[in-house]
């Protein structure tokens, strides 16, 4: 993997693609925790807290309800302070 492949993955990691943003809002709607632990499985730290900000409000909560204990809640620490209020 070429220097300028490694900078672009480390950079974006796993961010979610608008694909995954509906996909886990549909999930959250339809109240399937095991969808959205299965969607987010790879997802970690920075991106999470990415995820998060692209959901609305109440898909925020219905994503840390549906996570449970499993939720890192030192994800929040990445998110925009905006958000968290």
């Amino acid at each position: 993997m070429s220097e300028i492949e490694q900078s672009t993955t480390r950079e974006q990691g796993t961010a979610p693609t608008p694909e995954l943003v509906r996909a886990i809002g549909d999930a959250i709607t339809a109240d399937d925790a095991a969808e959205i632990r299965s969607l987010i499985t790879d997802i970690k730290g920075p991106d999470l807290a990415d995820l998060i900000e692209l959901l609305s409000p109440g898909q925020r909560v219905g994503l840390i309800q549906a996570l449970g204990p499993d939720f890192d809640f030192e994800v929040l620490a990445w998110v925009d302070e905006k958000v968290r209020d």
